[in-house]
């Protein structure tokens, strides 16, 4: 039985959260330094235990110089009760060129920003809603 409140490293959607934007920049130095930060909260030992990866390997491969395998990352990620996704990247691209191309007096129904997942509903002039 826990006598602790977990740390949000041990809550999946809290940690998907807070990674997801680091995957979504795409940068792999910063990707190894939010694993290498979550990893620690979690515990290397018990990350090592739990993916059959010696501490060693967790520490090189999320190190300044590391270059995890793929093999690794999944390791890593399932032990976290994570998964890897992939989408189209022009999907973000086009959502992102439609948000700064709709005009200001249109109105925007969906929301009054233009975020990523949302799809920009307008309303013409003219028309109904």
């Amino acid at each position: 039985m826990r006598s602790r409140p977990p740390y949000p490293s041990e809550q999946p959607d809290i940690l998907a959260r807070s990674l997801e934007p680091v995957f979504e920049r795409g940068d792999p130095a910063e990707i190894r330094r939010a694993l290498k930060h979550v990893a620690r909260a979690h515990g290397v030992s018990v990350l090592a235990r739990e993916t059959g990866l010696t501490r060693e390997a967790i520490y090189k491969a999320l190190g300044d110089q590391g270059n995890p395998t793929l093999d690794t990352l999944s390791r890593l990620l399932d032990a976290l009760e994570l998964r890897l996704s992939v989408r189209a990247a022009h999907v973000q691209d086009a959502l992102a060129h439609e948000c700064a191309a709709a005009e200001p007096e249109i109105e925007r129904r969906s929301s009054p920003r233009c975020r990523p997942g949302r799809t920009l509903e307008v309303q013409q002039p003219g028309e109904d809603g």
